[in-house]
């Protein structure tokens, strides 16, 4: 089980300058698919934009524990079989 990570937890400068980048492309991508009208992308798009925001400004730990997908099974490969 992965730690939970309280919001007052501030995050390294190096994980804030990358989400800062991440933030700001959602932003890009979002506004790109709300010209193709592809509205559910742009709706979780936005979720994510919304979330990173909020991470950013210290309202929400950057993770809150449960599933974490580095803790997921892999897939194996039946290739050759």
């Amino acid at each position: 089980m992965h730690e939970v990570s309280d919001v007052n937890t501030p995050i390294c400068q190096d994980t804030r300058e990358k989400l800062v980048h991440v933030h700001s492309m959602l932003r890009e991508l979002k506004a790109i698919v709300e010209v193709e009208r592809c509205d559910m992308l742009a709706h979780l798009i936005e979720m994510a934009y919304l979330e990173s925001g909020d991470i950013l400004r210290g309202l929400r730990p950057p993770r809150s524990g449960g599933f974490h997908w580095s803790s997921a099974p892999r897939a194996t490969s039946n290739k050759g079989k």
